[in-house]
């Protein structure tokens, strides 16, 4: 016969009991767990993701006014060379 405890329960259903709530309990825990670490490396990934794009910005930053400055030598430059041709061709006429 097995033993009885208070109200007529049994210690084996106590121990079914108490082994349950720890089951549910460690699977609670590792679904936790695997949730805290799908999020530290999401914000991994974002960090990465945010150092490539303020790597890709200070480039940007960088290179613009180089490409700008290059842009304004070329406009520059055409519009002298535009100029040449208008005196060329004055003189040519004139």
């Amino acid at each position: 016969m097995r033993p009885k405890a208070a109200l007529g329960v049994s210690m084996s259903d106590y121990s079914s009991v108490i082994s349950a709530v720890a089951t549910v309990g460690l699977v609670a825990f590792s679904v936790f767990q695997w949730i805290s670490l799908k999020a530290r490396v999401k914000e991994s990934a974002k960090s990465r993701y945010a150092s490539l794009i303020l790597s890709v910005e200070e480039i940007m930053q960088k290179l613009v006014p180089d490409l700008l400055s290059i842009h304004s030598l070329e406009a520059t430059r055409h519009a002298s060379w535009e100029l040449d041709e208008r005196r060329a061709a004055d003189h040519v006429v004139g």
